[in-house]
């Protein structure tokens, strides 16, 4: 029995040991990025319009756009995996086939030059089994039911999105690696242009999946860490044992060069300068590349539930999000996504617009937490499917994003 307890104590204490940064702060790289990327940029911009003072003004736009929609400078903070670049979870590494097909898209939207409008994250919820009962779980409804999609349902799913124009796809549950097999079967389908993404609590993650993983094609990985104390996050997820299960998946993500980050839904009870501040130590230690901020909504397994954050909440998750990302004291740690941040200013851009969800049904919804049915994707075009989403009045919670509109003003002026 001692002999148990002290192996497993060492694996604990291995799980948490301080992992290497993937954050670049070499400020010679990161000026021949800019270099690169600026190049890259441009050679994107003629090849579809052929016209340099276009191609100018809208990368010009597009670098705006970032700036207020992130509420930071491009290229602030930058991450460096298995020879790519990163900066935003909801873009494709740099350089890449899907990077190019990402800014064709940004750009297809302010001058067109090709039918399909493209997405820029296409949300994929490919089994309903899960062992753990998390609190916050948007497919509380749908969860332990028969499976409806079969792996080719799935295959053919992805097709039509990325034939679409869609450079990340995101899978989740769920819970995600209860259907590797299907996943692997994807990633050997699938075309050339799309970063692949599984979203996980770290359930079978381990060294010998994540690198299969890796070796078909899969980009990153985004594990579900709730809280930096083990018995919260274990009370959070429902289950003892899922805080070292997180800790293990993020090391053999990270041995396997997975992009790797994690994802907390900060509730009322966490969220406060002390908590926050310590997540992001631990996930510094972690060496992750992301963190990313998914605040709770009353949808799923909260429907009902009065748990949105209070005032002086957002307020701190936006100051950590804005200094974290910017500031010199933090240049070490992870990079903070926080959509929350810009859906406050800019609006949603779900609804078909820069992404939409698929249920385990295969249902097209506005996004995870505006669940409410559309048409069913394996059923209706990639096209159609779009148009129909778009016709919905948007998110429950934030006014819809119109991204482009004032730009194009600007240009046909």
């Amino acid at each position: 029995m001692e002999d148990m307890l002290k192996e497993k104590q060492e694996i604990a204490n291995f799980e948490i040991m301080e992992q290497p940064s993937t954050i670049i702060n070499s400020p010679f790289e990161r000026f021949k990025l800019k270099v690169r990327l600026s190049v890259d940029f441009i050679y994107v911009a003629m090849k579809y319009l052929k016209n340099p003072v276009k191609a100018a003004k809208v990368i010009k736009i597009l670098k705006d756009k970032y700036t207020t929609v992130y509420g930071e400078p491009l290229l602030s903070k930058v991450s460096k995996v298995d020879g790519r670049y990163y900066w935003k979870y909801s873009m494709p590494g740099f350089p890449s086939l899907a990077a190019q097909e990402s800014r064709a898209t940004q750009i297809n939207r302010l001058f067109p030059f090709r039918k399909s409008k493209g997405l820029g994250i296409l949300l994929m919820g490919i089994t309903k089994k899960c062992p753990l009962s998390c609190e916050h779980c948007y497919e509380w409804d749908r969860m332990h039911a028969k499976e409806k999609l079969s792996t080719d349902d799935l295959v053919h799913i992805m097709h039509k999105y990325q034939d679409y124009g869609t450079p990340q796809i995101q899978l989740g549950g769920g819970e995600p690696m209860l259907r590797v097999d299907a996943i692997y079967e994807m990633l050997d389908k699938a075309k050339k242009g799309t970063d692949f993404w599984i979203t996980t609590s770290g359930w079978n993650l381990n060294d010998e999946t994540a690198q299969k993983l890796k070796a078909k094609g899969l980009t990153g990985v985004m594990v579900s860490l709730d809280s930096h104390i083990p018995e919260e996050h274990d009370a959070f997820r429902g289950r003892k044992g899922t805080f070292e299960i997180v800790m293990s998946a993020v090391m053999s993500a990270k041995k396997a060069n997975l992009v790797t980050g994690i994802c907390i839904c900060p509730t009322r009870a966490y969220t406060n300068e002390e908590n926050i501040k310590a997540y992001m130590e631990l996930a510094k230690k972690l060496g992750v590349t992301f963190v990313q901020v998914f605040e709770p909504k009353p949808a799923g397994r909260y429907a009902g539930k009065d748990i949105l954050l209070e005032k002086w909440q957002l307020e701190i998750l936006e100051k950590f999000y804005l200094d974290y990302n910017q500031l010199p004291e933090y240049k070490e740690y992870p990079i903070i996504n926080y959509i929350g941040y810009h859906q406050r200013r800019t609006g949603c851009f779900g609804s078909g617009d820069f992404y939409f969800y698929i249920d385990t049904d295969g249902d097209a919804h506005k996004c995870p937490l505006c669940s409410s049915k559309i048409c069913n994707t394996l059923a209706f075009s990639a096209e159609d499917t779009i148009n129909l989403l778009q016709q919905t009045q948007g998110c429950n919670y934030f006014a819809q994003s119109a991204p482009y509109a004032e730009e194009l003003e600007i240009i046909l002026d």
